[in-house]
């Protein structure tokens, strides 16, 4: 008996070490072809095959969820798609086990920032300044301009970058206004590398939201001394003259321009300052280019219209205002412009709901209230007109005084 029992138990150990035998060989089997995924992955992204790379890592890790080293490789390429929250999940699971990896920790903060986590990008980034960088170098950072000019510098978290980690912990700061923070940090990124024209335009950005005009101004005038065709710099400096009442706005945007032609918003605020000042074909000009480089810019529809509408070419206002419209339904200005044009080519019933569309999006648009008054008026629908006029006189509007004379009989 006892020696039956005793095969009974040994064949029982004989299968045990099969199963795990066989269990083994189809662990290693999957890691084989998970790691072959992987290589594929990598293959693609070098090739820019962005979504190919992905589908490839989903399937590698997939089959090899243990493989922590490749969450850091799909990341990047979700990044690569703009799917920053995928990218900083991945970079959790990764940290989570490996949290002294700074190169990984480095591409979580710009991740975060990008997604608007400012304070947890400021955790990151503080951590890194108070522990040197671990870890392989295996991820590179291309550095972009703010200009969108393409690559100005490569960087690594290993590389020496506290300049920039201080920099882009003061833009993180100053999202969260702590201004004073942030121009600390602006600071200590100058003080160790004060050739990098960006951290004074970000200082300067910074001093703007905290009131120090001077202070932004002396800064991107210095940006402009390191790189006299910094365009952004251009175009902030000029904005800021503009908004405090200097003279020189417009010869600092047409320098904007001529040093970065591909830059829209030079275009956008250079236009804006012609069409205040009547200067109505300059304007046409400028905002078609702005809407031929950011088509998704709904003022720049918007001000391209009120431009041919001074030019008295209704049809193309209407057109520029109904497309501000389709990129952002409830833009109430547009829907009040729109309204007027549609005054003007006597389409008065198309008016009245334009103007009551702005209403609805703003209720205290006393102009709208007003001119929807005029226009119930010349339909004859005294009581309507009587009742739009009374509210915009209640809303402050100064002619609705005037009016309610005419209207309301």
């Amino acid at each position: 008996m006892y020696s039956r029992q005793k095969m009974i138990n040994r064949a029982r150990h004989i299968i045990v070490l099969i199963l795990a035998l066989y269990a083994g060989i189809a662990v290693a089997q999957d890691q084989r072809i998970a790691q072959r995924h992987f290589e594929l992955g990598e293959r693609a992204y070098l090739d820019g095959r962005y979504e190919e790379a992905l589908g490839e890592y989903n399937r590698g890790l997939a089959m090899d969820p243990g493989n922590y080293e490749q969450y850091p490789a799909r990341a990047h390429v979700k990044e690569q798609l703009q799917d920053w929250q995928g990218a900083v999940t991945d970079y959790n699971i990764y940290l989570d086990l490996f949290p002294h990896n700074g190169e990984v920790r480095f591409n979580r903060a710009l991740a975060r920032y990008k997604i608007e986590q400012y304070a947890l990008a400021a955790e990151d980034l503080r951590q890194l300044l108070k522990t040197p960088a671990s870890g392989e170098t295996q991820f590179i950072f291309y550095r972009q301009s703010l200009e969108g000019g393409g690559t100005d510098r490569i960087i690594t978290a290993q590389g020496g970058i506290r300049d920039y980690l201080f920099n882009y912990l003061g833009l993180a700061e100053s999202k969260l206004g702590n201004y004073d923070v942030a121009m600390a940090c602006f600071d200590s990124a100058i003080q160790l590398n004060p050739r990098e024209p960006d951290y004074y335009v970000h200082r300067a950005l910074t001093r703007q939201e905290a009131g120090d005009n001077a202070g932004a101004r002396a800064d991107y005038e210095q940006a402009l001394r390191l790189n006299p065709n910094h365009s952004l710099a251009y175009y902030n400096l000029s904005t800021l003259v503009r908004a405090i009442g200097g003279e020189e706005s417009e010869k600092m945007l047409d320098e904007a321009i001529a040093n970065n032609p591909s830059l829209p918003y030079a275009w956008m605020e250079r236009g804006y300052y012609r069409l205040e000042r009547g200067d109505y074909r300059g304007a046409l000009h400028d905002y078609n280019k702005a809407v031929q480089l950011a088509p998704r810019e709904a003022d720049a529809w918007l001000n391209r219209g009120l431009a041919k509408e001074k030019l008295k070419d209704f049809t193309g206002a209407y057109e520029d205002f109904t497309r501000a419209i389709s990129l952002i339904p409830q833009f109430e200005k547009a829907w009040l412009c729109r309204a007027n044009v549609l005054t003007k080519m006597n389409r008065l019933e198309e008016a009245v709901e334009d103007y009551s569309v702005a209403i609805l999006y703003d209720p205290e648009y006393g102009i709208a209230w007003l001119n929807r008054a005029i226009v119930n008026h010349r339909l004859g629908r005294t009581d309507a007109a009587c009742a739009d006029v009374e509210k915009a006189k209640l809303l402050g509007v100064e002619a609705a005084g005037k009016l309610r004379v005419a209207v309301c009989r």
